[in-house]
């Protein structure tokens, strides 16, 4: 019998006429093109956090102990949480290039179509992308910087080199200089058998060094918000598209909180 991956018992398919994202007219093209978009981003998020959540099930061995083990499993949650937080930031971007789209008269009816949670959570997540909030600088700030030093990139400017040799300082000595840990590596001529710990560590520094207590409560309610949001502001379309209820009635808001 074939083995099911944990995580993977989603509810039955649901198939609908393609032509719901195939455009008419120019406003209409702007339109069908960010809900593709949007929906990716939710299969790129939804899939990162799959792969936290097998990390968090299965846990490191012999209560946190240095071992090659566990190294590979903290070296894989780093770059998850990476990963989720570059795939965060394009989020924003996606939504501050596209402003003159979202408030158009064509989306706002959508809009209009929101249940109020769902509506609210969206409107939080514009006024973060617009930076029309006053934490909304420094979180983007945040986002930024980790996607352009350590996510989708590793020296997106002059200061990304510098920022990882932080990094690096930051988890192999305090601010005194005390060294905290002697760096390490599994050798090995192939790959599935070999990594670099301390690469890893340096990472994990550029994510302390950027990411504040008051990050992290805000990542922590970001991160709920998309979940919903995404889901919902793309079922919604579809289901308006189509003229026919979706998986659970038009504009039903879906609890994906992880």
């Amino acid at each position: 019998m074939q083995k099911v991956l944990p995580g993977f018992e989603l509810e039955p398919i649901s198939e609908f006429d393609p032509k719901v994202f195939i455009p008419h007219g120019v406003q209409d093209k702007n339109l069908c093109g960010f809900m593709l978009a949007l929906a990716c981003v939710y299969n790129d998020y939804k899939n990162v956090l799959w792969g936290l959540e097998q990390l968090c099930k299965c846990g490191e061995e012999k209560n946190g102990a240095r071992t090659a083990y566990n190294g590979q499993i903290r070296g894989f949650n780093i770059c998850l949480r990476k990963q989720a937080y570059s795939i965060g930031y394009e989020l924003l971007v996606l939504i501050r290039e596209n402003k003159e789209l979202i408030e158009s008269e064509v989306f706002m009816e959508l809009r209009k179509k929101m249940l109020n949670a769902h509506g609210d959570d969206w409107d939080d997540i514009v006024a973060i992308a617009l930076k029309n909030r006053a934490e909304s600088g420094e979180f983007v700030g945040f986002l930024r910087a980790i996607r352009n030093n350590v996510g989708f990139h590793y020296s997106y400017d002059s200061k990304g080199l510098e920022k990882l040799t932080e990094g690096y300082r930051t988890s192999f000595w305090d601010k005194s200089g005390r060294l905290i840990q002697r760096a390490a590596i599994s050798k090995s001529n192939w790959m599935a058998y070999s990594r670099f710990y301390f690469a890893d560590a340096a990472v994990e520094g550029v994510l302390k060094n950027c990411n504040t207590e008051r990050q992290k409560i805000t990542v922590q309610k970001f991160s709920g918000k998309i979940c919903r949001v995404l889901y919902n502001t793309v079922e919604l379309f579809i289901s308006t598209r189509e003229g026919l209820a979706g998986s659970g009635g038009i504009g039903q808001v879906l609890n994906l909180d992880v």
